[in-house]
């Protein structure tokens, strides 16, 4: 166990000073810009030893020693962004502007440095491992940052990500305030019918902590609105709080519309100075997929079978609904609430009774014990670590082959007016002598009045599972000697995998079997309520594939757009979407509040949001031998924790071929996602109808 040292001088700069663990109940905003200086000035140092080493390049006194010359500075931009999405004010925000700005430019001193670049362009390409992957990454950030182009595209470059990172800066702060802005009050009883004590007492809560004496608060953080879409038996109140989600980022003063225009523009100019065609030809070609055809091969093949199964079953929910007095015409706010219902009735799936059974405690428990048996690691909470906010947890992870201390957790999972919405995982600290490698997993759940418990929904476990899949990547993905091939900072189709790929644990029965218990009872998961879990876990599943389908044709239209023909992202989104009646019940993302494509300048998501597919793709595969084998089988837990353990120090399709056992295609991963999807056949209708009605 890593202990947290509280030596550190009360009024001295806490960054400054050496610690172990970095002192997040210390910092504040006006430690950051001394602190980054310094770790800049130690950069720039290394950089002109650098510049001044007369002898042969070669691997170590080049590509290493370039590698590692922002360490320091890494490390105080990881705690800069963990409090600006966790805590974020006024202050962190254009601090964050100013500090990107300073790294920015001290980046482009390296990377458009002519003799830098032909110094590491005579060093011996290496032709595999990690140093193969190193090489090819800095190779790419000669490329990207305008290493080859004359002086004039040199500047040009540095002008427009300077401009990018004040765009996007601007963009998240609309979009954190536009979701405040949006806030609905309900007052009438009426409206909050259907929804559990635990999260009536959430809206409650809410409502008091922003000034009102009576009503229902609700913020439309985009995962908490799903789950109300679900549950909210109003369609007053569906309606509503679907709207205010969808008005995020559209109106003054926090419109992103005029934002993304001009992030457009400047990414495409950027692209094409490249040499590529447009943004997304750019930032597909260090992918696993490697090109936007090849993508679309990919999904295509699972949106042909999908999109066929989803009319279908949409058309089964809508015919159900007006059987029971429900409207004659679905609208996108509708369907999950009367496809939840549908599923109560003919599958004899509770969702509500089943989140009984789902206390928050109880799934964070679930999760490290899958993790543990799946890694052979142990996890024991440590609360003398240093924390940014009461509502965090810190966990130590240690190695049960080894006894080794792999790292930190620090788990977040309520949502804060003041946190940005979502789900993520981030890097706190990268290992290195003296510091232990520490990561956070972030969620948005309401949290309850004092005293009450917060009962997750099957979605909500589902976010919790995915982050902790990333969070696992980051801690134990340290199998490199070189820090940034550590942990998860690799495309979006590869770096999801081990995300996705957690989620299966999560509806498997030995797994629930050793978690699962009821709120108040503590009664064990009923076989029943399991089986009619099981029963109807491919209703409407292809709606989440057909949603990232979706987003993605948004992202590649958008990102291969021509800026002067661009007119506004509504018509962009009408154009990129399904040709089909049903389209809207997919429920895309729109550009104005889609913080993957705009949250920095060139966001790692930014024509790579395909990614979500493909990972459900490979997971759909890599979770084969647990099927076939048993859930926790120990064989295939191995090559799974070594696939982690490489962090992205492999090539990635190499990668996943060796836990796969040879070689797949698009194919190969469609059929393993639609046979998962259940849209590899058609839509089931039970016979089971606990109403004693048949429903066409």
């Amino acid at each position: 166990m890593v202990g947290y040292d509280p030596l550190l001088q009360a009024n001295a700069n806490p960054l400054l000073q050496p610690y172990t663990v970095p002192p997040m109940d210390m910092v504040k905003a006006e430690h950051f810009e001394p602190a980054i200086d310094v770790a800049l000035e130690e950069a720039g140092k290394k950089l002109a030893a650098l510049k001044a080493d007369s002898s042969t390049p070669d691997f170590e006194n080049t590509v290493v020693a370039l590698d590692q010359l922002l360490n320091n500075v890494n490390r105080v931009q990881y705690v800069l962004g963990t409090l600006i999405t966790s805590k974020y004010d006024d202050e962190l925000i254009a601090l964050e502007e100013v500090i990107n700005k300073k790294v920015a430019e001290f980046t482009k001193t390296v990377y458009q440095d002519k003799a830098l670049a032909d110094r590491f362009q005579a060093v011996a390409k290496p032709t595999a491992g990690e140093d193969q992957t190193l090489y090819k990454d800095i190779s790419d950030t000669f490329e990207s940052e305008g290493a080859f182009l004359a002086v004039e595209g040199q500047q040009r470059i540095k002008e427009i990500d300077d401009r990018l990172i004040t765009l996007a800066s601007k963009f998240m702060d609309n979009l954190n305030k536009g979701t405040q802005q949006q806030a609905v009050l309900f007052t009438d009883k009426e409206d909050i019918a259907g929804l559990p004590e635990s999260v009536v007492s959430a809206l409650r809560e809410s409502a008091q902590e922003a000034g009102h004496n009576e009503g229902w608060l609700v913020v439309p953080e985009r995962l908490q609105v799903d789950m109300l879409l679900d549950l909210g038996a109003s369609r007053n109140f569906r309606q509503k709080v679907y709207e205010a989600l969808g008005c995020v980022g559209t109106q003054e003063p926090h419109d992103n519309e005029p934002i993304i225009k001009e992030i457009l523009g400047l990414r495409q100019e950027r692209a094409k100075m490249l040499g590529y065609p447009d943004h997304a030809s750019y930032a597909l070609s260090s992918t696993m997929a490697g090109s936007i055809n090849r993508a679309n091969e990919f999904m295509d093949a699972v949106t042909d079978k999908a999109l066929p199964k989803f009319e279908e079953t949409v058309r089964l929910v809508q015919a159900f609904a007006a059987a029971n007095d429900g409207p004659r015409k679905l609208e996108a706010w509708d369907l999950p609430y009367w496809a939840a219902q549908y599923k109560e009735k003919n599958y004899g799936f509770d969702a509500a009774k089943y989140s009984e059974y789902l206390p928050l405690d109880n799934v964070i428990d679930g999760f490290f014990k899958t993790a543990e048996r799946v890694f052979d690691v142990q996890f024991k909470e440590n609360t003398t670590y240093p924390k940014y906010h009461d509502d965090v947890r810190t966990y130590d992870v240690t190695s049960n082959k080894t006894g080794e201390h792999l790292g930190i957790i620090y788990a977040d999972f309520f949502a804060r007016d003041n946190k940005q919405g979502g789900a993520w995982m981030s890097e706190l600290q990268t290992k290195s002598e003296g510091h232990p490698n520490i990561v956070t997993m972030n969620l948005n759940l309401m949290k309850p009045e004092a005293g009450k418990t917060t009962l997750l929904s099957i979605d909500d476990m589902n976010t919790l599972f995915h982050e902790g899949g990333h969070a696992m990547h980051g801690l134990i993905g340290t199998n490199t000697r070189h820090a940034s091939l550590r942990g998860v900072n690799g495309s979006s189709d590869y770096i999801e995998f081990f995300s996705t790929v957690m989620e299966s644990w999560m509806t498997e029965k030995d797994a629930l079997d050793t978690y699962a218990r009821h709120y108040k009872t503590g009664e064990k998961l009923p076989d029943e309520l399991f089986e009619a879990m099981k029963r109807s876990d491919t209703f409407l599943a292809e709606s989440k594939a057909l949603k990232v389908a979706q987003n993605a044709r948004r992202d590649f239209a958008f990102h291969t757009a021509d800026p002067a023909k661009y007119t506004t992202s509504k018509a962009l989104e009408d154009a990129a979407d399904f040709k089909h009646p049903l389209s809207a019940h997919i429920r895309s993302y729109p550009l104005n509040r889609w913080s993957h494509l705009f949250s920095d300048g060139l966001s790692d998501y930014a024509s790579c949001y395909y990614g979500y597919l493909w990972s459900e793709g490979l997971a759909s595969l890599g979770f084969k031998p647990f099927q076939q084998k048993g859930t926790y089988d120990r064989q295939s837990s191995d090559r799974l924790a070594r696939m982690y353990s490489y962090g992205v120090s492999r090539d990635m399709n190499q990668a996943f071929e060796e836990l796969h056992g040879g070689k797949f295609t698009t194919g190969d991963m469609a059929d393993a996602l639609l046979q998962k999807l259940g849209a590899d056949r058609n839509p089931r209708v039970s016979t089971f109808a606990s109403s004693g009605k048949i429903m066409a």
